[in-house]
């Protein structure tokens, strides 16, 4: 027969403990304002990207109070995480699986 209260437990604890960092998190003041700079974004030739070029063709990054963003186009993977790893970027529009092998190495 399973014991309820200690499985019950023993979720309680991993959950505590898989929540923890979060905690700090919860304190951070976000500014009212973005902070003044630019901001340089690297993409390649997707359909699923064309979300920044609308969202520049639309003024949405001005509006938000981000005066200066610039999309930075490539068309080949070791291009865009050479960038990104060398710190030419601020962030990147890169695949999941490149971005968890960038974070291994």
């Amino acid at each position: 027969m399973l014991n309820l209260t200690g499985q019950f437990r023993a979720l309680v604890v991993a959950a505590t403990i898989g929540f923890a960092p979060l905690a700090h998190a919860a304190d951070t003041v976000i500014p009212a304002t973005p902070e003044a700079g630019s901001f340089k974004i690297g993409i390649e030739p997707w359909l699923g990207y064309g979300q920044w070029h609308v969202a520049e063709a639309k003024g949405l990054f001005k509006a938000s109070g981000l005066s200066d963003v610039q999309i930075v186009n490539f068309t080949e993977d070791k291009d865009i995480n050479a960038a990104l790893a060398s710190g030419q970027l601020d962030a990147a529009n890169i695949a999941t699986h490149t971005a968890m092998g960038m974070v291994a190495a």
